[in-house]
C-alpha cells in the first residue's frame, strides 16, 4: 500500500478551509463558554441555596451527557420544538453548552 500525496497536495485549499472552520468554531466556542462560566460562577459560589444548587444541577447535567449526543439532541430534536439552527450555529451551541459546564466547574475548584 502507498501513499498517494498528490490527493493531498490536490486538494490543499479544502484541507486549509477545513482547519480555518476548525480554528474559528473552536475560538468562537471557547469564547461564548469562558463568558458563560464566568457567570454562572457567581451563583455556584453564592450563600443562595437555591441559585447554587439550581446552576450544580445545570453543570452535573451538563457534564453527564456525550457531546456527541448533545449534538444530535440540539441539531435533531430542537427543530421538533420549532427551533430551526444552522450548521453553523448548532456546533457553536453544542460547543458552549459542553464546554460551559467544564469552565464552570474548573474556575469554581
Amino acid at each position: 500500500m502507498t501513499i498517494q500525496f498528490n490527493v493531498i497536495f490536490d486538494n490543499l485549499p479544502r484541507f486549509l478551509e477545513g482547519l480555518w472552520n476548525t480554528i474559528w468554531l473552536c475560538t468562537a466556542g471557547m469564547a461564548l463558554s469562558l463568558l458563560l462560566g464566568i457567570l454562572l460562577l457567581i451563583p455556584l459560589i453564592s450563600h443562595s441555596q437555591i441559585a447554587r444548587t439550581s446552576v450544580q444541577s445545570f453543570v452535573d447535567a451538563a457534564r453527564a451527557v456525550p457531546f456527541l449526543m448533545l449534538a444530535y439532541v440540539i441539531y435533531y430534536g430542537l427543530p421538533s420544538l420549532g427551533i430551526t439552527l444552522d450548521n453553523w450555529t448548532t456546533a457553536v451551541v453544542t460547543i458552549v453548552v459542553y464546554n460551559t459546564a467544564y469552565i464552570a466547574e474548573i474556575l469554581r475548584s
